[in-house]
């Protein structure tokens, strides 16, 4: 993860296979998913975002995340303060 930067880390990585178990974050977290797809619960409900997509998760929400493909995923995410 990158500094703070007024205000927002940022996070920029390539999963093959890593698996994030059930987790929360403080405040927003914004997403890209520049390749690949991740698959992840989210609201009780399990979601794949491929290339291309923006993820939004809210405060406080418990999410997963982990590789939708053999390939992975390359993400760019934001956690605004």
């Amino acid at each position: 993860m990158e500094p703070d930067r007024d205000g927002m880390d940022l996070l920029s990585a390539t999963c093959v296979t890593q698996k994030f178990a059930p987790h929360s974050h403080d405040g927003y977290a914004l997403g890209l998913i520049e390749a690949g797809a991740q698959v992840f619960r989210y609201q009780r409900a399990r979601h794949i975002a491929p290339s291309g997509s923006l993820v939004a998760i809210n405060p406080e929400e418990l999410h997963t995340g982990a590789a939708a493909s053999e390939i992975g995923w390359t993400y760019r995410m934001l956690y605004p303060s």
